[in-house]
């Protein structure tokens, strides 16, 4: 099994994307940025992959369903032409690119939360709402 920090070695970022389930219709294009970039080093953490750059220059963030941490609108289009690139609102001064397949804004899945809230019932006697457990603080 290649090291997964060894950036040099071709099947390093794929172990690392496949561990991450990054969807495998992502895996050419994050390969091919990472490569125009010059990455000089990869590990991961525990929510997404860091990429160092060989070149000075602030390290690639890649989660499952896009990548942040490019310099520009051009250098982050360069992963997905199509996709929408985006400011990067917690790195000033850098920028995200969604991937092609990702969840990003599909209901439950990367990240986003339903704001609809179980409904347990309403208690007989206050008229408020049961919690989970199905207990009232009027009971």
């Amino acid at each position: 099994m290649p090291d997964p920090g060894d950036a040099h070695s071709p099947d390093a970022l794929t172990t690392l994307l496949t561990r991450r389930r990054v969807p495998l219709e992502n895996h050419a294009a994050i390969a091919a940025a990472c490569g125009a970039i010059g990455i000089s080093s990869l590990r991961e953490t525990s929510g997404y992959i860091v990429a160092s750059r060989s070149a000075p220059g602030p390290d690639l963030r890649i989660y499952s369903g896009w990548t942040e941490g490019f310099t520009s609108a051009d250098e982050a289009q360069a992963l997905e032409p199509n996709a929408g690139v985006e400011a990067d609102g917690d790195r000033p001064g850098l920028f995200y690119a969604k991937h092609r397949a990702n969840r990003i804004g599909q209901g439950g899945a990367g990240g986003v939360r339903s704001s609809a809230e179980a409904d347990y019932g309403t208690c007989p006697i206050c008229f408020l709402r049961f919690s989970a457990s199905g207990a009232c603080a009027c009971e």
